[in-house]
């Protein structure tokens, strides 16, 4: 199959909704929490307290695209990913859908979002052999912009880079950071070495602002049905979008209950930190 160039344009988006969508894991340890309820969490939004107006746990379905470093550096490792995309893949809904995007110097569509799992095991099969440097910021902004044309109105929308997380950095970390608030995406990055080079791009960074995680290569495996486990196992809420000013950057914070700190002594939370608002009341 052909590989489609992945376009890259100069649009802005910000939250239009009168809603802030907010996309939540809770884990105890390293094992996720269950059976959380709306009056389990608090959000604050830019320091002023929010009533959570929805909210749902694990039965929403999830838009994911699986995001490929194809360069050099990472060609040794093909096999490995190959080798876990299948378990992966099983712990998914029959109404989820996974696209498949690789990138070097450019980002690439080679299997676009589908329910068909064995489609993307075909092509995961086929993939190149890695060549080519690394671009990573304007790869993440789109295939952002991919999701939001592309992923389903209320479906989860996430990202999956597996990557070395060496690589240069064609645009702005703020403006990748505003594209992947503005769809709601979850960014989550699979790590295959240590940190970059010093003054390139640290895709890390998206994986902090968004709510998502970054783990490890591990010698036994590449843990992406772990991953996949956990994004099933999120809780998601929305809230009434604030008065604001168009451009403005809101600062979300979220917490668990007195009573559910009580119980969940150890919780960790994670959650998009902010979005940028585009002057629409509710």
């Amino acid at each position: 199959m052909a590989l489609t160039l992945l376009g890259q344009d100069d649009l802005v988006f910000r939250a239009t909704s009168k809603f802030i969508a907010v996309d939540v894991q809770v884990l105890s340890g390293q094992q996720t929490v269950s059976g959380l309820t709306r009056e389990d969490f608090r959000v604050w939004d830019n320091g002023q307290a929010q009533s959570i107006s929805s909210f749902g746990a694990e039965d929403q379905e999830l838009d994911v695209i699986l995001m490929l470093d194809a360069s050099q550096s990472t060609g040794p490792i093909q096999e490995n990913i190959k080798a876990s995309a299948s378990a992966a893949l099983a712990l998914l809904g029959p109404r989820d859908r996974v696209g498949l995007v690789i990138f070097w110097d450019e980002p690439y569509v080679a299997i676009p979002l589908t329910s068909d799992r064995q489609t993307v095991l075909a092509r995961l099969d086929s993939l190149p052999p890695g060549h080519g440097g690394t671009e990573l910021n304007a790869t993440v902004l789109a295939t952002a912009k991919y999701l939001r044309q592309n992923a389903r109105t209320g479906a989860r929308r996430a990202i999956v880079m597996m990557s070395d997380n060496r690589g240069y950095q064609g645009v702005s970390d703020e403006a990748v950071r505003n594209e992947l608030w503005a769809n709601n995406v979850v960014f989550n990055l699979l790590l295959f070495r240590g940190a970059p080079s010093r003054g390139r791009a640290d895709v890390r960074e998206f994986a902090k602002a968004t709510g998502g995680e970054v783990l490890p290569f591990r010698p036994q495996g590449v843990p992406l049905a772990e991953l996949f486990q956990r994004l099933r196992q999120r809780y998601y809420f929305l809230y009434p979008a604030p008065e604001n000013a168009p451009g403005t950057v809101h600062n979300i914070r979220v917490e668990l209950s007195d009573a559910a700190q009580r119980r969940f002594r150890n919780a960790r939370l994670r959650s998009r930190t902010g979005y940028l608002a585009d002057g629409a009341n509710p």
